[in-house]
């Protein structure tokens, strides 16, 4: 797969969680993902990706990142030449025009590469209104997603007539939202083709994007690969409760008005900024004659992937960080590698321990590999994970150390070693006066434990 990388995976040696951040790097970063494939009757497309720029005031924390799935050689370096060298950047997927076009792919790739704390999926057809970016950046603070991992915003969009793109090509930037709103409002059909508070445009943290697996990419072409992987997100966020006959494919999202049936809290999530006037703008083309080729498989695809995931079954295996190196699992359990916790080990390679019969032969695993950390359970387990925890000890290799933790339901990844024989544990990193808000929180705790105990834990890189 032909993906363009601007950072070494060697720069980064070991996992880091560490949440003690500096004033920089607390400001969020958005990674604008667009799919897209320029074909002989979509060449607009070269030019539409620079439509972010409507947004003038597009804030130095967002990034652009577009990725090409098949377009003919040609056309992606006609993409590449857009590129500014500061915030729009141009990938391929590596696939070849002949192949299905797979938006889920290229989202999926887009994620893997960002450098975004949170992503937002864009088509190139969309355009946003001057200021769109920073309500946004709000939103997601507003809305808790630097804390909540499965909350998410999913944006509204206006779809204009070609006379209400010429009058939004002519108008000033700053009135274009507000104008349209009211057209909007007062059903004008001159200018507005129709709106749609469902749509793709969704914003996720990055993480959890890849830990829920993505988009499936088993949907070909374009359609309901979006419908599928939003649907995972709200039944896992209840942000809103889950309405009766999930099921139902009755209704539209503009039209639906009974909280029946998928559709109706799937709009829900749309109205919540739409509620608060931020939208984009659909701007209109030709609609290709292969466009919905594949929309009853993908519509079919849709029913069935949303009655497994109903049943707790069929979720996509997680995607890794492409910025997070490679891990070599000598274990592999709940301690060690869960769909939560995965994307942080990028490529996951598993092995056994069978395989290392001395220390220079699990040596040249780890070169063979290239991995750039090693993964234990509990290192002492026999002798062959003995010998590969002391290789690592003694040559400074970074390792994780991944065991039962001591609160309920929780799990620690320690770069230091195993319990007495790590740093980890170190008088100078504990003994201190706990503050009084620390102090009420263990007591607490004492007094009326959590079902579930989410526990935050500190993974230092070794030196």
């Amino acid at each position: 797969m032909n993906i363009e990388r601007q950072k070494s995976f060697k720069r980064k040696r070991a996992v880091s969680f560490n949440l003690e951040r500096t004033p920089e790097e607390k400001k969020v970063s958005l990674t604008v993902v667009i799919p897209l494939r320029v074909t002989r009757a979509r060449l607009d497309l070269i030019d539409r990706i620079t439509y972010y720029r409507h947004d003038y005031k597009i804030p130095d924390t967002v990034a652009v990142l577009v990725v090409d799935d098949g377009s003919r050689p040609e056309d992606f370096a006609a993409l590449k030449e857009r590129e500014d060298g500061k915030r729009l950047r141009v990938i391929s997927t590596g696939r070849k025009h002949y192949n299905v076009f797979s938006p889920a792919l290229a989202r999926n790739i887009g994620a893997q590469v960002a450098e975004g704390e949170f992503l937002l999926f864009l088509d190139a057809d969309l355009s946003p209104y001057p200021g769109f970016f920073d309500d946004i950046l709000r939103e997601i603070k507003i809305n808790d997603m630097d804390k909540e991992a499965t909350n998410f915003l999913m944006c509204p969009v206006i779809y204009l007539t070609e006379r209400g793109y010429t009058l939004y090509k002519d108008l000033d930037p700053d009135l274009r939202r507000q104008t349209f709103i009211s057209a909007l409002m007062r059903s004008d059909g001159d200018l507005i083709d129709k709106f749609s508070s469902g749509t793709s445009a969704v914003v996720v943290r990055r993480h959890y994007y890849l830990a829920r697996g993505g988009m499936d990419t088993q949907f070909n072409g374009w359609g309901y690969e979006d419908f599928e992987f939003t649907n995972r997100l709200i039944r896992r966020s209840r942000q809103f409760p889950l309405p009766e006959e999930w099921m139902s494919m009755d209704g539209n999202f503009m039209t639906i008005n009974r909280y029946v049936g998928w559709k109706s809290v799937y709009r829900l999530h749309g109205d919540w900024l739409a509620s608060k006037g931020i939208y984009l703008f659909h701007i209109p083309h030709v609609i290709e004659k292969t466009y919905q080729r594949n929309e009853p498989t993908n519509r079919k695809l849709l029913k069935q992937r949303m009655e497994e995931d109903w049943r707790g079954e069929g979720e996509p295996p997680a995607l890794f960080d492409l910025h997070s190196g490679k891990s070599l699992f000598l274990a592999r359990n709940p301690f060690t590698y869960g769909r939560d916790i995965a994307p942080y080990f990028g490529e996951p390679i598993f092995a056994h321990e069978e395989e290392f019969p001395d220390a220079l032969a699990f040596e040249q695993r780890v070169r063979r590999a290239g991995a750039t950390r090693v993964v234990f359970g509990n290192p002492y387990k026999s002798a062959s994970t003995i010998m590969a925890y002391r290789w690592c000890r003694e040559n400074n290799f970074p390792y994780l150390v991944c065991e039962r933790g001591a609160l309920p339901d929780s799990v620690f990844h320690d770069p230091g070693g195993f319990l007495n024989d790590s740093d980890s544990y170190h008088p100078q990193r504990w003994d201190r006066p706990l503050t009084e808000a620390e102090t009420e929180a263990v007591e607490h705790y004492i007094r009326k434990p959590p079902l579930r105990t989410t526990v935050t834990v500190t993974v230092r890189n070794r030196q």
